[in-house]
């Protein structure tokens, strides 16, 4: 809030639309609240994704994420589909999966369709790891619950798995057959003495951010931890499940987009407010122009006053272009005396 309503001080000082500055700030700042716990999701029906080659996938990047989720949902699916994914973990973090729903078609207890995990074995060569391990084996079947711990293949996870490579296969199916799995891999650290204050301890101290707790996915999926504790007394911490995420974040959002609301109805007031007066001064402006093109204008039209003279009583005045066409006055013809004196 105070980083706002520096940016708004400057934007107004820049006369900047406070209320285009409010606008773009809240259509902007909205959606990364919203994006803060949500999951890097890979979609194995995208071609990008999944392709038949190695597509290699580092946990955490740019967005600092150590959490993704691979899902995959498709009906009628007419050929083959085979992925390969090489997933690494952050430095000094390892791997653990949880697998959250799946429904891969079996026939006569084997694997139609399959999905399996092979952690990296250092100084192996994948070949000869694939012959020596076959890692989580085939898995496939029928899961809906994503708590449903009790099953072997729901968590593979040890301190070891730094690089997991992820296998799925897809054979062609009728118009009306479907299949569909979500796994979540999420990256922790163990450390030697407790976790950090923004870790989540999941037992033995194998730590995640405090932000995957109650989030709506188990992240606590390692085999000597405790499996699932993030997720196992949040029934009575009252988590909104449809956002994924505890009551206090969806406290926090509905508080984010109130105050969006109100700043972009205060940034309408103000733009409405600014075009009035913008208006008002628009309308002085042209008033003043209009007054001074109307005294210039009767400035050099109105002719001036004439020079006021003190003259003797029946004195003629002449004006100056008709001076030359005037007889001799009596004063020059006769300067030494008056008119009545000289006629007698």
């Amino acid at each position: 809030w105070f980083r706002r309503m520096c940016v708004c001080v400057l934007a107004s000082v820049a006369r900047l639309k406070v209320c285009q500055f409010i606008l773009i700030f809240c259509m902007t700042t909205l959606p990364l609240t919203y994006s803060k716990n949500e999951y890097k999701t890979y979609y194995l029906d995208d071609p990008s994704v999944c392709s038949g080659k190695p597509k290699t996938i580092f946990i955490g990047g740019y967005e600092h994420k150590t959490y993704i989720l691979l899902k995959f949902s498709q009906t009628g699916v007419s050929s083959t589909k085979f992925c390969h994914l090489e997933i690494s973990a952050p430095y000094n973090h390892h791997l653990g999966v949880a697998i959250e729903e799946m429904d891969l078609r079996k026939k006569n207890a084997e694997c139609v369709d399959y999905i399996q995990f092979l952690p990296d074995m250092q100084l192996v060569l994948d070949y000869i790891r694939d012959f020596l391990t076959e890692g989580s084996g085939f898995l496939c079947g029928q899961m809906s619950s994503s708590y449903d711990i009790n099953n072997t293949y729901v968590y593979l996870g040890n301190k070891k798995i730094k690089t997991l490579d992820f296998y799925f296969k897809l054979e062609p199916m009728g118009p009306n057959d479907t299949v569909n799995f979500t796994v979540a891999i999420t990256a922790y650290r163990n450390s030697k003495k407790k976790c950090l204050s923004h870790e989540f301890d999941c037992g033995n101290y194998d730590c995640i951010y405090k932000e995957l707790i109650c989030d709506g996915h188990v992240n606590c999926a390692f085999d000597k931890g405790w499996i699932g504790l993030d997720e196992t007394f949040c029934e009575n911490n009252t988590t909104d499940r449809s956002f994924g995420l505890p009551f206090g974040s969806t406290i926090g959002m509905v508080a984010i987009i109130i105050l969006a609301v109100v700043g972009m109805i205060t940034g309408a007031w103000c733009c409405t407010k600014a075009s009035h007066q913008s208006q008002e001064r628009s309308m002085t402006n042209l008033n003043s122009i209009h007054t001074t093109h109307e005294d210039t204008f009767h400035n050099l039209i109105a002719p001036s006053a004439p020079p006021s003279y003190n003259l003797s009583p029946g004195h003629i005045i002449v004006k100056p272009e008709e001076a030359d066409n005037m007889p001799p006055s009596y004063e020059s013809l006769f300067p030494g005396g008056k008119k009545t004196e000289q006629l007698a």
